[in-house]
């Protein structure tokens, strides 16, 4: 239990240096499509919580390396588009609260997304390679 405390406070700090180091928020950019990484990671954490935290939507912004708003608003649509359906339309009716999800537990979902890609990157290379022979 202690060295899950150590570890998520060495992760904190972690992102903290780097937000320090890099900057946060960075001037206006255009409009990107989102990589498959970073979807799948933003799904993974809907589903756990519709409404995650401030320093949770941060560590997210750090880690896809996306705008805080980006991550804002990317939450709000898509709570709004599970909202139009009548099935969804109940659920909405109590407005749960904000989670706070711990660095470790990001850093999870994140480096799943990451394997995940890696290995459809593989298979799509073999594919080419076989049509090439």
């Amino acid at each position: 239990m202690n060295n899950i405390f150590e570890e998520e406070l060495k992760i904190q700090a972690a992102l903290g240096l780097c937000l320090l180091k890099n900057g946060f928020e960075s001037s206006h950019t255009k409009r990107k499509q989102k990589s498959k990484i970073q979807t799948f990671t933003l799904s993974e954490v809907y589903n756990i919580t519709m409404y995650p935290s401030y320093q949770t939507k941060i560590d997210l912004a750090f880690m896809l390396n996306l705008n805080l708003k980006t991550i804002t608003v990317w939450f709000q649509n898509k709570r709004q588009s599970e909202k139009i359906s009548p099935v969804n339309e109940y659920l909405y009716h109590k407005k749960a609260p904000k989670h706070d999800l711990s660095p470790i537990l990001l850093f999870t979902i994140y480096c799943k997304a990451r394997r995940m890609s890696n290995v459809q990157n593989l298979v799509v290379k073999k594919k080419r390679k076989n049509k090439i022979k």
